[in-house]
């Protein structure tokens, strides 16, 4: 932008302006003097044309002082109602943007703390999945070995007798058919470890994998408690 278009500078072009103004004017005054002059001539006037000239001139730089201080005190009026609205809408920016960093600060301080409170949640689930693996880790390992003890029971048994030997068949069946369900179930316990990271959204799917295979592992329980008091017979 121009400087002389600056919040400081228009007041002095409005005032040259005005300035410029006035001479005109008093060049039309000078014209007019002029004319009076002129008349004065034709009624032969008292006065000789100089004395009548030196009049004309005095009024006309009279008036023409006049009104430039009127016009300049006008134009001082208006700079200082300028620089005054410049200076309102100076303390106005700087009150607007003082707010708008307070604001900023305050959701910025928000943002941390909803952060922090989801990194605590998702750090609590880590470790209840963390405590469910060991738990399952924990109760596959007790189910092998019954298995082991029931699958030693189930041989000893087909030595005693045909009739066992084919009961013992059915809980060989049964036990690999566990056996893959355990392998299925390490698996799991696998997938699940990977999907800890993706947190609450696999929590669900994690507790109803869970629950499946707890039903499996009682299931199992229920069975071989059965094998267990038939071998006893």
């Amino acid at each position: 932008m121009d400087a002389k278009w600056l919040a400081d500078n228009v007041p002095v072009t409005g005032a040259k302006a005005e300035v410029t103004g006035v001479k005109a004017e008093a060049n039309a005054l000078a014209a007019t003097a002029f004319g009076v002059q002129t008349e004065y001539g034709l009624v032969k006037h008292e006065a000789t044309v100089i004395d009548v000239n030196k009049i004309l001139e005095g009024r006309v730089q009279e008036a023409r002082d006049k009104e430039q201080d009127r016009r300049l005190h006008v134009l001082s009026v208006e700079a200082v109602s300028i620089k005054d609205l410049v200076q309102k809408v100076k303390t106005d920016l700087i009150r607007d943007a003082g707010d708008i960093r307070r604001a900023q600060s305050a959701g910025d301080r928000q943002v941390e703390r909803l952060v922090a409170d989801l990194r605590g949640k998702v750090v609590t689930i880590q470790k209840k999945l963390l405590a469910d693996d060991r738990v399952l880790h924990e109760r596959i390992t007790k189910l092998t070995t019954r298995v082991g003890k029931v699958s030693e029971v189930a041989h000893n048994a087909d030595a005693r007798s045909k009739a066992s030997r084919v009961k013992t068949n059915e809980v060989l069946g049964k036990v690999k058919a566990l056996d893959r369900e355990v392998e299925r179930g390490r698996k799991l316990v696998g997938k699940l470890d990977k999907e800890v990271g993706t947190g609450m959204q696999r929590v669900g799917a994690l507790e109803r994998s869970a629950t499946s295979a707890s039903r499996s592992i009682q299931s199992l329980h229920n069975h071989i408690d059965g094998l267990e008091q038939a071998l006893r017979r």
